[in-house]
């Protein structure tokens, strides 16, 4: 089993779409028995491309709407068992929808902070 599974938005989150998270934030989640990907409104492709600009590489890359966000993070979380599961992003709505589906919601902003 996984420690913790961490996913991150795109938009607004990561560097290389307007977000204060760079990639050695994100590479500093290797080796700790985590698993990480993104879960993002943009096409999966748009979001690989997000990806590459920085040099990360996700264990997988999920998509859908925001209003589906709870949905979808449960759906996951079926399909991967975990101790922990966060989700990061920088949404008021973000973090609602985290909150439905169980999930532990951290600030983009607080990313560093979080000792994750």
């Amino acid at each position: 089993m996984i420690k913790k599974l961490v996913l991150l938005d795109i938009d607004g989150t990561i560097l290389s779409a307007g977000g204060p998270i760079e990639a050695q934030d994100i590479k500093a989640l290797e080796g700790k028995s985590i698993l990480w990907g993104i879960l993002s409104s943009r096409s999966k492709e748009r979001a690989k491309e997000a990806c590459d600009a920085m040099g990360i590489d996700p264990s997988f890359i999920e998509t859908c709407r925001i209003d589906q966000r709870a949905e979808e993070l449960k759906d996951i979380a079926s399909r991967f068992e975990a101790n922990e599961y966060i989700y990061v992003a920088d949404r008021e709505i973000d973090r609602q929808e985290t909150k439905r589906a169980g999930w532990r919601f951290i600030l983009a902003s607080g990313f560093r902070e979080a000792n994750i």
